[in-house]
């Protein structure tokens, strides 16, 4: 009878130890929230504690709801705080703001929509052998920089087929990057590369900017 009451306090010690390491691995539910008028998503971090091993954020570590590898080598904070202070202040910094990137405002949303249709119609217009209108599109800068013939003549030999396009607001316009096949008419020739252009607003228009790289 005495090793029945020993093996059941040993069952009852193991369930109870077990649901005090789950309690204390628990993860947090994070409502959704507004952070400086963007609206960061509802998500999952892990239990604040003084350990910087169990973040999701911790490098060899994944997060298990959004399926992203942890990059973070050291921690961002003193693990010396108390408890208290790192629930109120540990936050998975990184993933905030990707939310926040993630998440365009209605005013964005329409400023990337609007960039990206200026700039189709600037390459639609090349291809049918139009480039002094895909002059007009361009920033003053660059209009100064060249004369509307020196702009179209190479023009006049390129069409271009964009394979994928995509925009995201940034803090002096809208980057529109993608993949296009550049033909060479005259020859035949043909390239694929990757295209990022920056569009701006001059006198409440999108204008294509000088400020782009191509590879």
């Amino acid at each position: 009878m005495q090793k029945f009451y020993l093996f059941t306090f040993a069952i009852i010690l193991i369930i109870v130890s077990f649901a005090n390491v789950k309690s204390a691995s628990a993860d947090v539910f994070v409502k959704g929230y507004f952070r400086n008028g963007t609206f960061v998503a509802p998500h999952f971090r892990s239990n604040p504690d003084s350990s910087f091993s169990n973040n999701f954020s911790t490098y060899g570590n994944i997060n298990p709801y959004t399926g992203e590898v942890g990059t973070k080598m050291t921690p961002s904070y003193n693990y010396s705080y108390d408890k208290a202070a790192l629930d109120r202040y540990e936050y998975d910094l990184k993933e905030i703001f990707e939310d926040e990137k993630a998440v365009s405002s209605p005013q964005e949303e329409q400023d990337e929509k609007e960039a990206t249709e200026m700039f189709n119609a600037y390459i639609e217009n090349i291809n049918y052998g139009l480039p002094e209108i895909s002059y007009t599109i361009l920033e003053q800068a660059m209009k100064d920089k060249y004369t509307v013939e020196q702009f179209s003549e190479p023009r006049m030999l390129s069409m271009y087929e964009i394979h994928d396009i995509s925009s995201h607001s940034t803090d002096t316009g809208v980057t529109v990057e993608g993949n296009w096949t550049r033909t060479d008419t005259s020859t035949g020739t043909t390239e694929d590369r990757k295209f990022r252009y920056e569009m701006i607003k001059e006198d409440e228009e999108w204008k294509l900017s000088s400020r782009y790289t191509n590879e």
